[in-house]
């Protein structure tokens, strides 16, 4: 069969959220983190990943020095990464208090050397740093700026860190299509004016339903999976949702009539062959992104098919509309903190949509020479994803809630070719 591979991908530029981990459903006590023992592989692994995605070649790759990055306490809170890449210079800046990528950028050699012969370089966020010269503090590009202001943008960035969601339990964001329209529709229509809940906006790929799946469609749990491996093995794994959700992938292509997606036709062994190819023994919370990616391309090549495949390091609400309104399924990673300390981490597949508007009237006070009164028209909305959720409830109605449960949700939508 003559291949030829068709990739659409896309990644933020800014503000790219790496936070992951390469358990399932809290098989860690703390998040990971980005610290001054570990920014140098985290930073190499994320470039790495980048000149993967753009297909950038090169002959070396070195590390130049790197920046400390402060807070106005005198905080080490972020470090900028510097490497040569064939005499080109890259910088990746790798956030320590919300553990992601900030910024990076490719070719920037004249952007770094602004950063050259600064005593100490203060932080406030992406593209936003600052410098004391002789008493006053200037911009990296030289301007004279206000102190207060700064140091303002500087306590909201660093605030955001302490404003991130915590949950008690990340089970509470997955629900049931029952549940989600009767919470919608209970909405309260708001100081007795009259309000209205429209399901605005819906769509599933074929074969997923409100209710459940279709006949001939049967999806499975990670610990089926996981029994069926560690009999035939004789291992003792666990934690395995993202090869599941690989794997019920591939059982989903199967019964669009990808014939040989089931490697071997049979479920086990693809499932096998996802431990493998993802390199899962091997996995750690830096690269398992890439390992992910480069998995389901070998997959598809081992099933002998093309595929689509677009990257969404921050999955946001158009995102999934493009996707599922297109047919195609998406791996999807949540995780958020948890008010134990504890993290909770799983891999799921996308497959479906809703989403809810509600129209009310409320009545609020304003200043005009006295105190009047007048009616604002407001409108809210809510969204859910249509879930396969890797665990003994995958061919019922699951949804998980996308209205900032998680504080992370990454996807890769992928779909097999002919």
């Amino acid at each position: 069969m003559n291949k030829k591979n068709r990739l659409h991908r896309f990644i933020s530029i800014v503000l790219v959220i790496v936070i992951v981990l390469s358990t399932c459903i809290l098989l860690s006590s703390l998040a990971y983190s980005y610290s001054e023992s570990n920014y140098e592989e985290a930073g190499y692994n994320f470039l790495l990943a980048q000149y993967d995605l753009r297909n950038i070649e090169y002959s070396s790759l070195t590390k130049e020095h790197s920046i400390n990055l402060y807070d106005n306490n005198e905080n080490v809170v972020a470090k900028m990464m510097i490497v040569n890449r064939d005499d080109k210079i890259d910088y990746v800046v790798l956030d320590f208090m919300i553990d992601r990528v900030d910024e990076f950028g490719f070719d920037q050699n004249n952007f770094v050397e602004k950063f050259k012969g600064k005593d100490k370089i203060y932080y406030a966020g992406a593209l936003n740093y600052a410098y004391y010269d002789n008493g006053i503090l200037k911009d990296i590009e030289g301007n004279s700026i206000d102190e207060i202001t700064y140091f303002e943008i500087m306590e909201t960035f660093v605030s955001y860190a302490h404003t991130l969601p915590n949950q008690t339990s990340g089970y509470a964001g997955f629900d049931s299509w029952t549940n989600i329209r009767n919470n919608a529709n209970n909405l309260p229509t708001s100081t007795g004016y009259g309000g209205s809940v429209t399901n605005s906006s819906w769509s599933y790929i074929p074969g997923i339903t409100v209710n459940g799946v279709a006949n001939g469609l049967d999806f499975q749990s990670q610990t089926t999976l996981n029994n069926n491996y560690n009999k035939a093995f004789g291992k003792s794994i666990t934690g395995t949702c993202a090869a599941t959700a690989i794997t019920n992938m591939f059982i989903y292509y199967e019964y669009r009539g990808f014939n040989n997606a089931l490697l071997n036709n049979n479920i086990d062994y693809t499932f096998d062959s996802a431990l493998t190819e993802i390199d899962w023994f091997n996995w750690n919370d830096i690269n398992w992104w890439f390992k992910t990616v480069s998995g389901l391309e070998s997959l598809a090549t081992q099933a002998g098919y093309d595929y689509t495949l677009n990257q969404y390091i921050i999955l946001n609400w158009n995102n999934v509309v493009k996707s599922i309104d297109d047919d195609i399924p998406i791996f999807t990673y949540i995780g958020v903190d948890l008010t134990n300390g504890g993290y909770f981490a799983h891999a799921i597949v996308t497959v479906g949509y809703e989403e809810f508007t509600h129209k009310y009237t409320t009545t609020e006070e304003y200043w005009l020479f006295g105190w009047k009164e007048r009616e604002v028209e407001n409108e809210d909305v809510y969204r859910y994803l249509r879930v396969i959720d890797g665990w003994g409830t995958s061919n019922q109605s699951r949804y998980i809630d996308f209205n900032g449960f998680y504080s992370t949700v990454m996807g890769i939508a992928f779909m097999l070719e002919e």
